[in-house]
């Protein structure tokens, strides 16, 4: 099995190939979306309470590194989408809202 580096940059041929699209269409193809889910790469900053990998954070930077050889906007997307799971591990617990309940404004 590809180390979660690997399985990066065996995406970038499919990137590479998608791009022109994505950024005709302004959207993240739905296909690149499956192959980032279906590569579990989406969960290398996760923390591991939650069922990631838990990288450190240079990790956030070489996995966008590595996507941007196939797909600029691939890469940003991924990035944001990266940096909110590396925040939860920020806090040592996740709040959590009742259904119905306000939200106190500051």
């Amino acid at each position: 099995m590809r180390t979660p580096f690997g399985r990066a940059r065996a995406m970038v041929p499919a990137l590479r190939g998608r791009a022109a699209q994505a950024e005709k269409d302004r959207v993240m193809p739905p296909e690149t979306l499956a192959d980032l889910h279906a590569s579990g790469i989406l969960r290398t900053l996760q923390p591991r309470r939650w069922g990631g990998m838990e990288f450190d954070f240079v990790a956030y930077v070489d996995f966008c590194y590595e996507l941007a050889r196939g797909c600029a906007s691939t890469a940003w997307n991924f990035g944001n989408l990266q940096v909110h799971h590396w925040m939860l591990r920020c806090t040592t617990s996740v709040p959590r809202v009742k259904s119905g309940a306000r939200i106190p404004r500051p």
